[in-house]
């Protein structure tokens, strides 16, 4: 797997910049290769009053130096990694996470690795925009890491975010296939309807086929995760609360090292892109894999 990180070197310290390395060479496995992205825009005061440095290197050649001192200092060979970085003179976050996505295009990465600033509700509004507009935009799968990210060394056990689709199908069958290669546990989590788990003898003929089709679509996750030889658990609640919520406490719950949300999912839910996805990309202290 192909990974493009964008990496700010002057708000990201060395300790957390080794650590991320470190997760996204787990992450892509042995055979994974990693591009480093720096998006050169004008929000960098470090550049902008930089005066001792000649203007036509204040925002090319001069950054990268930076870049490469700090990448060393934080354990990252450069040697190891391909660097990019991108002279691009704009104040808006938007469009600085829309040139990290063609970069990421451009450099063909099936992955984009994005650092978000959010801590503190006030904060979170503001500086993680970065990261809510690469959701938004990427036509890519994103992993979405911030300051408080709790990074494993080994990724052991992977929640996912399960919606009956054909969307989500598909992305459930690569995650399969991630866990059987990091020999991860993979824990389905769905919110389900309140009506879920009433007794076929006290249900409704709409409760009773609302029922069946859980367990249909659960036995057939059963038998796949079974064919991958891919040790797999579920944890469906129809308790009253909000999706996002229920979510992060089945993580805590399950100690996932990994949640996986779908970009776009069906109308009942509106998991990503919606309410529930900012939540938990705010909330969340474990990385968050955005899929598409």
């Amino acid at each position: 797997m192909k990974a493009l990180w964008g990496v700010e070197p002057f708000h990201q310290t060395e300790a957390q910049i080794g650590r991320t390395y470190r997760f996204i060479s787990e992450f892509c496995g042995d055979n994974g290769k990693i591009e480093i992205g720096f998006i050169v825009t004008r929000m960098e005061n470090e550049l902008n009053l930089a005066f001792d440095v000649d203007q036509d290197r204040r925002f090319t050649s001069y950054p990268k130096e930076i870049l490469v001192k700090k990448l060393n200092r934080s354990g990252v060979q450069s040697k190891n990694v391909g660097i990019n970085v991108v002279d691009y003179p704009t104040f808006s976050k938007t469009k600085a996470a829309n040139r990290l996505l063609e970069l990421a295009k451009d450099k063909d990465c099936e992955i984009c690795v994005i650092y978000s600033q959010g801590g503190g509700e006030i904060k979170k509004l503001f500086l993680g925009s970065f990261a809510e507009s690469a959701v938004h935009l990427s036509d890519r799968n994103l992993l979405i890491i911030n300051p408080h990210t709790k990074l494993p060394k080994k990724i052991r056990t992977v929640l996912f975010c399960y919606v009956p689709s054909k969307e989500s199908l598909s992305a459930l069958k690569k995650m399969i296939n991630f866990c059987q290669k990091h020999r991860a546990k993979l824990v389905i989590f769905h919110a389900a309807q309140f009506c879920f788990g009433v007794p076929d003898n006290e249900a409704d003929d709409e409760v009773k086929s609302y029922n069946k089709a859980v367990r249909k679509w659960k036995l057939e996750i059963e038998k796949k995760c079974a064919q991958a030889n891919v040790k797999c658990e579920f944890q469906i609640s129809s308790e009253f609360a909000m999706v996002s919520s229920l979510a992060l406490k089945t993580a805590k719950k399950v100690r996932a090292d990994l949640i996986c949300v779908l970009a776009k999912s069906g109308p009942a839910t509106a998991l990503i892109g919606g309410s529930v996805t900012r939540q938990i990309l705010r909330s969340s202290n474990l990385p968050i894999l955005v899929m598409r």
